[in-house]
């Protein structure tokens, strides 16, 4: 399914099974070499469409970048360097970049600044489509942000935690697609949402709801804070393994500003997304909008949007420290 706005695309993604290779790639010449790597090892027959690469924000790479190279397939191959797995529905917004490779991060920056303009948030990772592979990573690429869907998370919790038919007083069963919808319109329509829920929910449910609205951290980087805290365990007091955690989060650049610990407190928070422009600004107003990260509300500062949408933001340090701990923690914003 798609649809098209002037050079951009919207797409959804169905399940798909791919072979893939996993590295880190400190240069684009070396991202080809990996394209060809995996190139050489599957058989002509079982290869289904495109190379793609995708790009993971979230990580402990020190330079370069984490990617995966994968290609759509026909049925299972394994080796020693090649793996196969499937990949889940998701949804996309495109842009193909035609020219130099040298040029690519100004297509991406076109297609970012148009889904920010409509309060699509993206994912934490992105991903690109060699469209000609016989010359991979050439100069046709079809560059792909995730849609990080926002309201599509928002029903599936909302189901989840109150049922069907409490959540139906909620939701809008004529809402229009993502790209249909103006950001005023869209940002209405969530406080909206927000409002009717409120009038028939809990705080502890709202929280529940809201939460897992947030944007998912990779499970396997949770997994290597886990086990650094269980090791640790082995020979320190639970609040000792608790900061062991906080120092090797501190040394590696994927976690940002690691928490700080007062007691059974930890503090977290995020640096502002456009420090310059955060540092000038002198109403509340261009504060917010030089620290916020979500495109829905951050230059809609103001305009009545209950607080309890920033509760999204909980989840993120709650993925990662329910994970480490494997119990339930409470996240006030």
């Amino acid at each position: 399914m798609g649809s098209k706005i002037s050079r951009f695309n919207y797409n959804t993604q169905p399940p798909q099974l791919v072979a893939y290779i996993r590295r880190s790639a400190e240069s684009r010449s070396q991202i080809r070499d990996i394209v060809n790597d995996l190139l050489q090892e599957i058989p002509g027959e079982f290869i289904e469409g495109n190379v793609v690469c995708t790009f993971f924000f979230i990580t402990d790479i020190k330079n370069g970048f984490d990617v995966e190279i994968s290609i759509p397939i026909k049925n299972s191959y394994n080796n020693k360097s090649v793996k196969t797995k499937e990949i889940g529905t998701s949804e996309y917004l495109s842009y193909i970049h035609q020219g130099s490779i040298q040029e690519l991060q100004k297509s991406q920056e076109l297609l970012f600044s148009f889904a920010y303009s409509l309060g699509l948030n993206s994912d934490e990772f992105m991903r690109e489509v060699y469209l000609d592979n016989n010359d991979p990573a050439g100069n046709q690429i079809e560059i792909q942000l995730m849609i990080h869907n926002w309201e599509s998370l928002f029903e599936t919790n909302l189901i989840e935690i109150l049922g069907s038919k409490k959540a139906k007083k909620v939701l809008d069963e004529n809402a229009e697609s993502l790209l249909d919808v103006p950001l005023a319109k869209r940002y209405e329509s969530i406080k909206n949402y927000l409002k009717k829920m409120k009038e028939i929910t809990t705080e502890e449910e709202r929280f529940e709801i809201i939460s897992k609205c947030s944007h998912i951290f990779p499970k396997n980087m949770i997994e290597k804070l886990r086990i650094v805290y269980q090791n640790a365990l082995q020979t320190q007091k639970p609040i000792s393994a608790i900061d062991e955690t906080l120092r090797y989060m501190s040394e590696r650049r994927a976690w940002g500003v690691p928490p700080k610990r007062e007691g059974y407190i930890m503090f977290t928070s995020k640096k502002p997304r456009k420090p310059e422009e955060f540092n000038k600004a002198e109403t509340k107003a261009e504060k917010m909008a030089a620290y916020c990260y979500c495109a829905i509300i951050r230059d809609m500062y103001g305009e009545g949007m209950d607080p309890e949408f920033c509760k999204c933001g909980a989840g993120w340090p709650r993925q990662i420290w329910e994970g480490i701990l494997e119990r339930k923690i409470k996240v006030d914003v």
